[in-house]
Order: structure tokens, then C-alpha cells, then sequence
């Protein structure tokens, strides 16, 4: 489920990233607020994530002394607005290539998407439309995190509008070519649920945790319900009515079933 205003700070003393399906080795901090918070953000990345290679793209009149010197590999973009072309400059290829796993960057803004103002988002995402285009060419859009002024976390499709809910991904396998919405899975994580479905060495019911769009979900029934194994069973807390298409898309919604409750509850059944 989304994330709202005042449970998921990045200051709070036991905060944890979500679980993801990766090992966060690589993490770019863009820093595109005011210093203070800036400073306070690289800070507080550097505690929270103590094993990671950290890298710093900067303004290249931005100072933040040499204190950042023993943990952060530093970039920089020409003075002024990040711009479009930044990845075909030097400093740009050495990012696009440096394997980064997540990204942070600040906004100068209390975004408060739970709030009667919550629509200033869109406003926000167009002010702050070169790093999220940078960040979408790097193919990082579902990893990355924006710092609000309060230091609250939200992610890009959160507060912008268009872009999310047009990705959609065309997967080949051997047997089969699917229409998937966006996921957080890699191509390799795809390939392998759809092969264990179309032919692993699991038996019983298939249980998927976490729904959002089906793109797992698809995976597993169009394997499984290629080899006439057995159906579906998804879980979220939300359902998103957008899924049923990329369902019927698929052909896979005679294999799914999906159930708006928590793990636990779908557990019990």
C-alpha cells in the first residue's frame, strides 16, 4: 500500500527500507534542494544504508566540503537546471553506467499527499521534471525515493500523474509473449517466475503477496496455466482496477484470484 504523510519518515530513528527484491549495493543521492537539507539527507543515507557504495550528483558549485570525501563518489552537472542532454555528457555515462541500484533526491516542498492540497504534486513533478526524467532514462523510476522538507518519503508515480501508468512492458518467453504493467522486478526476476510456474519443482497452490497491477501475478498463471499447473492466489490490500485489463490482455484471468485482504487473513484460508 502507498506510503502517506507521517509513517514513513526518513529521520525516524528505526526507519528500514520496504523489502525489496534486491540487494541495495549502489545508491545515487541527486541533491536538488537547499544545502542544509541536503546535507542532513547524505547524513542520514550514510547511516541508513552503512554497506552501500554511495554516490553524490551534484551542482558543480555546490560545496559540501571534504567531509563527504571518504564515502561519496561525487559527479557533477554544468551550473544551473540539471539538463535533458546530462546523460550524453561524460559525468552522465559514468552514472548510466555505474549499476546504481537506488535513488534519493529532495524537494524544497511539504508534499503531503493525504492532504486537501494533495494536487500541489503536480506542480511539484513539474518543477522537478528533469530529475524525473533522469531518473526514468536510467531506468530507475520504481527505485527511487523523494525527501519532501519534512524528510517524509514518496515515490515518482505518487506524484506524477502520467508516466507510470503508461509503462508497459512487452516480455518474451519461448512460449509466450505478455503485455505486463510496470513491476518492480528486474528481467531476470520475470524469466524465473515464469519458468518456476510453466515448470518448477514446487507443488500446490501458487500464493502471490503484494498484487498492485498483476505483473507477478500474470507471470505465474500464464506459466502455470501453460503447463496446467495449478491457479493463482493473490494478496493485497488494495485493488486497482486497471489490473483486470492486463488480466484479460493476458488471458489469464480464468487463472487468477485475487483477494483484497493481508497476508495473514489469506494465510487462514
Amino acid at each position: 500500500m502507498s506510503p502517506t504523510y507521517g509513517n514513513n519518515f526518513f529521520l525516524a530513528f528505526d526507519y528500514e527500507l520496504p523489502p525489496v527484491p534486491k540487494k541495495i549495493k549502489k545508491i545515487l543521492y541527486i541533491h536538488t534542494c537547499p544545502m542544509v537539507q541536503g546535507e542532513l539527507a547524505l547524513k542520514r543515507i550514510a547511516e541508513v544504508f552503512p554497506e552501500s557504495e554511495l554516490h553524490l550528483l551534484k551542482n558543480e558549485n555546490t560545496d559540501f566540503g571534504e567531509s563527504l570525501s571518504k564515502r561519496w563518489k561525487i559527479f557533477n552537472f554544468p551550473s544551473g537546471r540539471l539538463q535533458p542532454d546530462f546523460l550524453q555528457s561524460a559525468e552522465g555515462r559514468k552514472i548510466a553506467t555505474a549499476n546504481i541500484d537506488l535513488i534519493f533526491f529532495g524537494v524544497n516542498d511539504d508534499i503531503r499527499l493525504n492532504s486537501p492540497g494533495a494536487m500541489k504534486a503536480v506542480g511539484i513533478a513539474q518543477r522537478y521534471n528533469n530529475v524525473l526524467e533522469l531518473i526514468y532514462r536510467l531506468g530507475l523510476y520504481d527505485w527511487t525515493c523523494i525527501l519532501d522538507r519534512e524528510f517524509c518519503i514518496y515515490y515518482p508515480h505518487q506524484i506524477e500523474f502520467g508516466r507510470s501508468k503508461q509503462e508497459i512492458n512487452l516480455v518474451s518467453f519461448p512460449r509466450a509473449t505478455l503485455k505486463l504493467p510496470r513491476t518492480l522486478l528486474s528481467d531476470r526476476e520475470r524469466e524465473k517466475l515464469f519458468e518456476l510456474a510453466l515448470d518448477g519443482p514446487g507443488e500446490g497452490h501458487v500464493v502471490n503477496i503484494g498484487n498492485y497491477l498483476g505483473g507477478s501475478s500474470i507471470l505465474l498463471a500464464k506459466g502455470s496455466k501453460i503447463s496446467g499447473r495449478e491457479k493463482i492466489y493473490s494478496y493485497d490490500l488494495e485493488e486497482y482496477s486497471e489490473s483486470m485489463d492486463f488480466y484479460r490482455e493476458n488471458q489469464v484471468e480464468d487463472w487468477t484470484h485475487f483477494s483484497k485482504m493481508d497476508s495473514i487473513e489469506g494465510a487462514a484460508q
